[in-house]
């Protein structure tokens, strides 16, 4: 696209290195209303669809689903999708604009799965099971691993290594950490024994 740009306003004689950065200018500008439209298309009829049949329903699961955001957070993934679309159209950036946006969008789909987690201890939360064994401590610990999880794969894209090389590099450095923070690990681990042993009710 900025070539073609590029080559169409050299033809109405304006030099190489304006034409160049006006046709960078031009595209970035079509991308972010492409970005912008695509964003409130999806908000408005996509998820603004959801939410209506979601007030209709008797579940109440799903309006949890719309109070924690959830269907938003996904929305998010829109922008990040053509942002990695258009990335070849910059052949110096092209690879960088990439990895940025996969970046994105793998912390977008972290967040949603914490939204996610969120969701699903509020749904526990209104059985009365929940008084005797709650399971948020569980849910924290399983999110955590997501995070980590999420943290090593865009790390992995951004420095463009081997996730294996890079769970490595941090091993190390876990080592380390877990000997300063040795008494807060022991004290969260007591208390996930807490929760698992029923040792602790609500209420």
């Amino acid at each position: 696209m900025i070539e073609y740009i590029s080559k169409w306003l050299m033809d109405y004689g304006i030099n190489k290195n304006l034409s160049l950065f006006v046709s960078n200018t031009i595209t970035i500008l079509i991308i972010i209303f492409i970005i912008v439209t695509a964003y409130l298309l999806t908000k408005k009829f996509i998820i603004g669809t959801i939410k209506t049949h979601i007030k209709r329903s008797k579940n109440k699961w799903d309006d949890i689903l719309v109070k924690r955001k959830v269907l938003e957070q996904l929305a998010h993934i829109i922008p990040a999708l053509v942002i990695h679309l258009f990335a070849p159209a910059f052949p110096v950036y092209g690879d960088l604009i990439e990895r940025l946006a996969f970046s994105y969008i793998v912390v977008v789909v972290i967040v949603t799965i914490g939204k996610l987690l969120n969701v699903a201890d509020d749904i526990y939360r209104q059985f009365e099971i929940s008084r005797e064994k709650p399971i948020k401590g569980y849910l924290q610990v399983f999110k955590i691993i997501v995070y980590i999880i999420g943290a090593i794969i865009v790390i992995s894209v951004l420095t463009d290594r081997s996730p294996l090389a890079i769970l490595g590099g941090i091993g190390a450095a876990t080592a380390i950490l877990t000997l300063v923070f040795q008494n807060s690990i022991l004290g969260f681990v007591a208390s996930i024994q807490l929760v698992w042993n029923n040792m602790l009710r609500i209420g």
